[in-house]
């Protein structure tokens, strides 16, 4: 499970390719640096993770809290591998074991 944006916080369209934009940062001390950032439409995370070999892709979008200049929708990402044997917490012993990809949450 993981969340990014939805759409840039500039308000453009989120990317149909699996492409990284390199954008604007600071670092804790203030000094200026750059961001991989990586604002991928719905249906190209769904085809990354089931490449993947990941199972179950869901794709929820939550919407912007507030509006404003800076704001954005939020999709919300789960998928399931089921590369690794064990429980499940929902189906019992020898089910295929649940396991989530971690990626950083969006700013």
């Amino acid at each position: 499970m993981f969340a990014t944006l939805a759409h840039y916080l500039n308000g453009a369209p989120a990317r149909p390719d699996a492409v990284a934009a390199d954008i604007p940062a600071k670092t804790p001390d203030g000094e200026a640096t750059r961001m991989r950032r990586w604002v991928l439409q719905k249906h190209v995370w769904v085809e990354l993770l089931d490449e993947a070999g990941f199972t179950e892709i869901t794709v929820d979008v939550l919407p912007a809290a507030t509006g404003g200049p800076r704001t954005a929708d939020t999709l919300l990402v789960g998928a399931y591998h089921p590369s690794r044997a064990g429980p499940r917490s929902a189906q019992g012993p020898g089910a295929e074991r649940e396991e989530r990809l971690m990626l950083p949450a969006a700013d």
